[in-house]
């Protein structure tokens, strides 16, 4: 039996050193060659070419550097312990510039165990970042702004992360839809969405269940801060909506935790959505209200503090709190936001925000 056991541990080590060696770190870089090496001293051009020689552990490099290539990681797997990471090179700025891109987007379709971190993206006809079928990814530290149909979307996508983002400039800043479920989203700033005044939500979602929204913070969209419309059973804490609405056709509240379809199916225009835990978030200074359930049902409230918001009629289902109640939220926010700058996720000295971020800074959450 010891023998055996000897046997077997040196299998196993063996078998974790294997593992070891045969993750790699590749290099893409603007002044690279697809047919190079993918090395730091022969880089690859492209993200595509690169994503052809992933697998579980590897790492890929993004130097610094302005680029025009639209890319989709398409069936990128990597396992639990062993995740692909794409990220920026140290700290340098990536910008991936779509000007010219004719309204498409990163995509990343059917991957799983994938990590995508530290790029910016501008300019996009649709949304900067669509994930789509994927499992287990990340999704952090990203920039994304000026793009028509959105910053970040998720679609039938499971237990993903979204952390650590900023959205600005865009239609909605987030858009969670088609029975995405069990994802957190944490952390993000999404805020000035002003492509349509209607649709400009921090974040949207429709048709989901069971997903977190914690530390975001939802600040000058054209419509609303949080608008659940036709998802249901989540849990919203611990987020931050303030100046959302415009005087056009955006309606301005801070959390909408539901809504209805609005099409010719008579069958389909009810009201659905809610029986969200909605618990320690400040909403204020809104055009509308600060929270409303917007016709849906069995929503829990706790803790939450609204105040300074417009409409505090019928429509709101949380009226007005002492502003003095939002500082252990407010405190709260700020030691989440301290651990997303030192983890060097959120870095406006690399990626450069406009002079509008200064209504975010005047919260004192940032540090």
């Amino acid at each position: 039996m010891k023998t055996q056991a000897i046997i077997l541990g040196v299998s196993v080590g063996l078998l974790t050193f294997a593992n070891a060696v045969l993750s790699a770190t590749y290099v893409v870089s603007p002044e690279g060659n697809d047919k190079a090496e993918g090395t730091e001293k022969s880089p690859w051009e492209t993200v595509v070419r690169a994503s052809r020689a992933l697998t579980p552990g590897d790492v890929l490099l993004i130097t610094g550097g302005t680029y025009d290539e639209v890319f989709e990681l398409k069936g990128l797997l990597g396992e639990k312990d062993r995740t692909i990471v794409i990220k920026c090179r140290g700290a340098q700025r990536v910008l991936f510039d779509f000007s010219d891109s004719g309204g498409r987007a990163i995509q990343i379709t059917d991957c799983a165990y994938v990590r995508l971190q530290g790029i910016e993206i501008a300019r996009g006809g649709n949304y900067g970042i669509i994930m789509k079928d994927s499992h287990h990814c990340v999704i952090q530290g990203n920039v994304v702004h000026d793009c028509k149909g959105g910053g970040v979307k998720l679609q039938s996508s499971n237990d993903n992360i979204v952390r650590g983002n900023v959205c600005y400039y865009n239609d909605s800043g987030l858009f969670i839809g088609g029975g995405s479920t069990r994802n957190l989203v944490e952390a993000n700033v999404l805020a000035f969405g002003n492509k349509s005044s209607e649709n400009a939500d921090g974040i949207a979602s429709n048709d989901c269940k069971k997903n977190t929204y914690r530390y975001n913070m939802l600040v000058g969209n054209n419509d609303d801060g949080l608008d659940m419309w036709t998802s249901m059973e989540s849990l919203i804490e611990y987020n931050l909506a303030a100046l959302n609405g415009d005087q056009k056709q955006g309606d301005g509240n801070g959390f909408k935790l539901g809504g209805r379809w609005k099409d010719n199916h008579p069958e389909r225009a009810v009201w659905v959505g809610g029986r969200h835990t909605v618990r320690c978030n400040v909403s204020f200074n809104n055009l509308s209200t600060g929270f409303t359930d917007n016709g849906s049902k069995g929503n829990v409230y706790e803790r939450n503090v609204a105040y300074g918001n417009r409409n505090t009629g019928s429509y709101a289902s949380a009226k007005y709190s002492d502003p003095a109640n939002a500082e252990p939220i407010l405190v709260k926010l700020k030691e989440q936001y301290k651990q997303i700058f030192d983890a060097g996720l959120i870095r406006p000295e690399t990626n450069l925000l406009p002079p509008e971020f200064d209504k975010v800074r005047a919260f004192n959450v940032w540090p």
